[in-house]
């Protein structure tokens, strides 16, 4: 998930600086987001036979919320995914924002938003906060229509009375007992967090000021661009080899021999033609 305000999930922020751009490895295994099986009703809560995501909001999640527990494989993360860092927007309580994730796999089921501003950042906290569309609904349906590799765009509002410093959880009840089309059913529970800043309300308008009088518009200097294949910049005489399934991303010579790029997308420069590696919450 991420916020068109530039936003960023602890999942990101965290694993990278932790994992850096191994997007096969630790890096990639952190950035995703934190699983909680819903299969077994002595694990989730859940009645047998009914997955997550036809009781969105039932099945159990593994504590820490926001780490999805204690991955024993990136031990080094769990306590920064669990830990407030900077604070990636500022809203105003009861405005609608916009907030978007990465689809990597349809596993079908519901998704919706939540909020914390009193520092647990507990479940309990998290329900007690929905942040509802702007049709007034908790839980968004997973259809045919959200591909693997896409952004899944909705908008939510900042529930009302909450402000300071608060904790944006986004919670995927998987699975579904009549998935849509393209969706496969997976009776599990993904959760990532991202920090905010929330006032009290929105501000009034600024009173109109007179308009200033022209001054001559100086001629910029060009600056340079900052060209990226994937995590890796590009030299100029370089271009950029991607994979946007397999998330592989690696720069090779301008003038190399064109199987160089086997098994992936060959770009004419030296930045990525293929999908962008992470967003703000989640690569599922």
């Amino acid at each position: 998930m991420h916020v068109r305000q530039t936003a960023s999930s602890r999942n990101v922020l965290v694993c990278k600086e932790k994992y850096g751009d191994d997007l096969l490895g630790n890096a990639f295994t952190c950035a995703s987001d934190r699983e909680t099986g819903a299969q077994s009703p002595w694990v989730s809560g859940l009645p047998e036979g009914v997955p997550a995501g036809d009781m969105p909001g039932v099945a159990k999640v593994n504590a820490p919320v926001c780490s999805g527990g204690n991955d024993v494989r990136i031990p080094e993360a769990i306590a920064g995914l669990n830990t407030r860092g900077p604070s990636q927007a500022t809203w105003h309580s009861g405005s609608v924002v916009q907030l978007c994730w990465s689809v990597e796999a349809a596993h079908g089921g519901v998704f919706g938003y939540r909020m914390c501003c009193d520092g647990t950042d507990s479940e309990q906290c998290f329900q007690a906060n929905p942040m509802l569309t702007e049709g007034g609904h908790q839980w968004v349906n997973m259809t045919s229509k959200v591909l693997p590799t896409t952004d899944w765009c909705t908008k939510h509002r900042v529930p009302d009375g909450v402000q300071g410093k608060c904790t944006v959880s986004w919670r995927w009840d998987g699975g579904c007992t009549q998935c849509a089309p393209g969706q496969t059913s997976e009776s599990s529970v993904f959760i990532s967090c991202a920090d905010v800043t929330v006032k009290s309300s929105s501000p009034s308008p600024p009173a109109p000021t007179p308009a200033p009088v022209p001054a001559p518009v100086p001629v910029p200097s060009p600056t340079p661009h900052h060209h990226q294949c994937g995590y890796s910049p590009c030299k100029d005489s370089e271009v950029c080899c991607c994979n946007g399934d397999k998330q592989v991303f690696y720069c090779v010579a301008a003038d190399a021999d064109v199987g160089v790029c086997a098994g992936s997308t060959r770009c004419p420069t030296k930045d990525s033609c293929c999908a962008s590696e992470f967003t703000f919450l989640s690569v599922v």
